[in-house]
């Protein structure tokens, strides 16, 4: 570990052989050369990831990069599963590449040690996570242990690249030393016939020993003084501050730290590291069972009082209350006046709300505070995207005094119904509550942005742009803009008019965002961050990627400034369209798995299925392409704005029963696209109506094929001055009538804008056509273009799909460039001898990116991302990354 190598350690032995022991040498190792040392236990009960996360959560405060730390847990809390229910493989592995770049912040500067002690009793998400963890951070100087009984082992997950250890008992000489070694002499006859009982247990023999000298559970010795210490530190838990005990004792830092040697020395406490740890968990255990209930709840409650006084971390006064029992109601002002409400409920969801339970059945209604926890529990389930939101969101608007908690939790509960596609009940809620605050800034002109949304999702766009200027001219009109009302407003209107064909219009509407003020909080950093997205997608909608791309990398970092955590998490939505469009696939199906999994509302997760799907599709992997479009299920396509965000969906569905072998099935599917419905709501339909006209072809319904190219026609007329719907229809219409120059324009528009998908197929759509008129060589030159197209996106079914097509109109491919007699397999020199991870890091790097963001963009590790820039410069014959942007420019990437 200290040369900067990754392993892994896994200790297994019957309990009470020295597996604990061992880690703590390891970890008292660790420390004193220098390593960075995470414990973790795995007593950590059902909520879920918190074995992983207590023990790198511990580690990172100090790192230095606070914001990627921030962003990167804010992240993982919506993919952890609620309690009692498994995770799924692929969020273990999203989980896992999320922590592993925390891991990476930590072990940036110095190696790390991550011990987690008795695995097999973590939470079951911490255990599905733990082996995607250690092999996604192979490649860091991370030592991972773990210790667990061999008893255990079919319900432990196996460690990948292990090291084993297993511990075994005693033998007789080795007891017979130990004994002489307690007891300062040879054990007698009758020691040594009750040692035998132990069955050579270093702990059952300790135990044994130490009752052979009258020392009840190691404690008989101490004075009076330091087992209320040790009592005091086993309510507390295993381990507890001194500094905590101090507060529960009542006494003196000092005094406690007095009181902790003599029980160190009595051999009751381990004396390594500052914390206090029992030597042995029965010590423990002991001490609890004497106190009785009443006296043990008792001192929880003493203890999350003193601990709150203090200002020690939320979570150990949350975990004392819980074991307290029935709370006080100075627990309710702590939880609603006195700590970061948002943080701790989502590091501590599950125990957050057995609190807030009781609470809730010992408090009055008449309680002030009772609204006031109802409210921050709502807003909390909602960011979290948790399944009980809508009835907390109606508890809260029920309970709800302040015109504050009315207008939000009607907000919230609007957002939670468009959520599960209930239009007219989002409508019917955020109509109600505009009646209740009409004239009351911020709340009227916030709730009529909602309404605009709402409408939108609607279809009804007219209205929803009446609300949206309404709502735009309220938030700016007072003396201070306020931000969240005038960006949902600009947000609203502006996908209103791109529905209405009008993307220039749109594009001004979004583009009008508010100046940055200083007092400006998270939420309207969301707010904003949502504006961006939205221009980032009609951006990308235009063909403008590199403008997209640097418009969503901006809006990011100023998300991250501000604290922005639900921004955070949306920004995979907006870069799955974008990912997808440039041909960075692998991180389109990333950043689709991630969007999926936090459940927001809107189009996300009908464009993410719907992406991930073809892009499965067109890779080859049926299999995966139908998990993706099972997980939409027969749910209809929704109505209004979000249908214009379902055409990834309806094509993959198309593309699938082309694949297996009925066109014909293939056009009913894709067909919808010529309903008006479709016309009316998709902007982007443009983009799919060139796969119709091929597929009808196929099928031989020149029908259906002339009804989608004057589709495209119309698509044309209604966004006027813009090339994309010009480009579709122009493919289309080469395809019907077997004219190569609108194909070949086709072709010129999609490799000049960047869309690698769409150039290779109509490359190969030109190929088939100059085949068909017997201008075979010109044909070949095509398709071998249209092939290595494909091969740069690992688009495997189309290369299949292509040939087959053309070897039936008698045109086999070309040998590409170089690849004649003698010539290499491929490229070892160049950009074409990147490899696709080596293209998307060199791409960063010629936007400026640092290593670091590179990094959390991507999900791996610093480390990780340094040997690919070394490769990098190595295969561009390059000195520094610098010199990156003037190779790509010489030679037209971009």
């Amino acid at each position: 570990m200290t040369q900067r190598q990754g392993s892994a350690l896994v200790v297994s032995g019957e309990s009470g052989t020295g597996k604990t022991a061992l880690l703590r040498r390891l970890a008292a190792a660790a420390g004193e050369a220098g390593c960075r040392v995470l414990h973790g236990g795995g007593l950590g009960g059902e909520l879920p990831l918190r074995t992983l996360l207590d023990a790198i959560l511990t580690g990172l405060p100090g790192t230095g990069r606070p914001e990627i730390v921030d962003a990167t847990v804010r992240a993982v809390l919506p993919l952890v599963p609620p309690s009692g229910r498994p995770v799924d493989g692929r969020s273990a592995e999203l989980i896992s590449r999320y922590l592993t770049v925390l891991l990476g912040q930590l072990a940036d500067r110095t190696p790390v040690l991550l011990a987690v002690d008795d695995l097999h009793l973590a939470d079951p998400t911490s255990l599905a996570v733990w082996p995607e963890l250690v092999r996604a951070g192979g490649e860091l100087p991370v030592l991972f242990a773990a210790a667990h009984p061999p008893s255990a082992e079919s319900e432990t997950p196996e460690t990948p690249r292990a090291v084993g250890i297993r511990l075994g008992p005693l033998s007789a000489t080795e007891t017979r030393t130990l004994a002489q070694q307690v007891t300062g002499g040879p054990p007698g006859a009758e020691l040594r016939e009750r040692l035998r009982l132990a069955d050579g247990n270093p702990r059952e023999l300790l135990r044994l020993l130490d009752g052979s000298y009258g020392s009840r559970d190691g404690t008989g010795a101490l004075g009076p003084a330091a087992v209320e210490a040790l009592r005091a530190a086993a309510v507390l838990g295993d381990p507890a501050e001194p500094e905590e005990l101090a507060a529960v004792l009542g006494i003196s830092l000092a005094a406690v730290r007095r009181r902790l040697d003599e029980a160190a020395r009595g051999g009751v406490l381990d004396s390594a590291g500052p914390a206090v740890r029992f030597r042995r968990p029965l010590v423990r255990e002991a001490l609890l069972r004497e106190l009785p209930h009443s006296l043990c709840a008792a001192v929880h409650r003493q203890a999350a009082r003193a601990l709150a006084d203090r200002g020690a971390d939320p979570a150990r006064v949350l975990a004392q209350l819980n074991a307290a029992g029935e709370p006080e109601r100075w627990a309710a002002e702590w939880l609603a006046r006195s700590v970061d409400f948002d943080a701790l409920a989502e590091r501590r969801h599950d125990a957050v709300s057995v609190l807030l339970e009781r609470l809730f059945a010992r408090l009055p209604e008449s309680d002030p505070l009772v609204p006031e926890l109802w409210h921050r529990l709502a807003v909390t389930r909602y960011r979290l995207g948790h399944p009980d939101t809508e009835p907390t969101v109606r508890a809260a608007l029920a309970r709800a005094v302040e015109p504050e908690h009315q207008a939000t939790a009607a907000m919230l509960l609007s957002e939670v119904l468009l959520r599960r596609g209930d239009v007219p009940a989002g409508l019917g809620a955020v109509e109600a509550a505009l009646a209740r605050h009409t004239g009351q800034a911020p709340w009227a002109g916030r709730l009529l942005a909602l309404r605009a949304r709402v409408l939108f999702y609607g279809g009804r766009y007219v209205e929803a742009a009446r609300s949206a200027e309404t709502a735009a001219a309220l938030g700016a009109a007072g003396r201070e803009v306020d931000v969240q009302t005038v960006c949902m407003a600009r947000q609203s209107l502006a996908w209103v008019l791109t529905s209405r064909r009008d993307p220039a219009a749109g594009l001004a509407a979004a583009s009008e965002e508010p100046p940055l003020g200083p007092a400006e909080g998270p939420l309207d950093a969301e707010a904003r961050y949502r504006l961006t997205q939205t221009r980032a997608l009609l951006l990308s909608g235009l063909d403008r990627h590199a403008e997209a791309r640097a418009t969503l990398a901006h809006g990011r970092r100023l998300a991250e400034e501000r604290g922005a955590v639900r921004a955070l998490l949306l920004h995979p939505a907006a870069a799955v369209v974008l990912r997808f469009a440039r041909g960075d696939w692998d991180g389109a199906l990333t950043g689709s798995a991630v969007v999926v999994e936090h459940r927001f509302c809107g189009w996300s997760p009908i464009e993410a299925y719907g992406t991930a799907a073809l892009i499965e599709l067109h890779r080859g992997r049926r299999r995966e392409a139908v998990e993706q479009l099972e997980r939409w299920g027969d749910r209809p396509v929704p109505e209004g704005g979000p249908r214009g965000r379902s055409g990834a969906l309806v094509t993959a569905g198309a593309l699938l029963a082309e694949r297996a072998g009925s066109p014909r099935d293939a056009v009913e599917v894709l067909a919808v696209l010529l309903e008006p419905e479709f016309a009316h709501d998709m902007d982007l339909r443009f983009l799919w109506l060139p796969e119709l006209v091929r597929l009808a072809l196929l099928a031989d319904d020149r029908a259906t094929a002339r009804a989608a190219l004057a589709a495209a026609e119309q698509e044309c007329g209604r966004a006027s001055g813009t090339e994309g719907p010009i480009a579709a229809a122009e493919r289309c219409r080469g395809l019907l009538t077997g004219d190569p120059e609108p194909l070949a324009a086709a072709v010129d528009h999609y490799r000049r804008v960047g869309r690698p998908l769409e150039h290779a197929a109509a490359l190969e759509d030109l190929a088939a056509v100059l085949a068909l008129r017997g201008e075979r060589g010109q044909a070949r030159r095509r398709l071998t273009a249209a092939l290595a197209g494909y091969r740069s996106l690992g688009a495997q079914w189309d290369i299949s799909r292509a040939e087959a097509r053309l070897r039936e109109l008698g045109v086999r491919r070309g040998r590409p460039p170089g690849s004649g007699r003698g010539a290499t397999r491929s490229a070892t020199r160049g950009w074409e001898s990147l490899t696709p991870a080596e293209d998307r890091i060199a791409r960063l790097l010629i936007e400026g990116w640092s290593n670091p963001q590179i990094a959390a963009e991507l999900l791996l590790s610093p480390r990780t991302v340094q040997t690919h820039v070394s490769h990098i410069l190595a295969k561009l014959g390059l000195r520094s990354r610098g010199q990156v942007a003037r190779e790509a420019a010489r030679h037209g990437v971009g």
